[in-house]
């Protein structure tokens, strides 16, 4: 998600911006639901793996 935002920021990818949060979203609920699945009872912060 990190080198998406920056080439969304530096023009260098050609999404726009609201397909650009959208895939943020999913991203985030992807995420919480497998760390929940887990058994994680606590979500860390700024967990976004490459």
């Amino acid at each position: 998600m990190k080198f998406a935002i920056e080439g969304y920021w530096k023009g260098r990818i050609d999404i726009d911006k609201e397909a650009l949060l959208a895939t943020a979203r999913t991203v985030r609920e992807d995420r919480w639901k497998t760390q929940a699945q887990a058994g994680v009872e606590y979500m860390p912060v700024g967990d976004f793996p490459e």
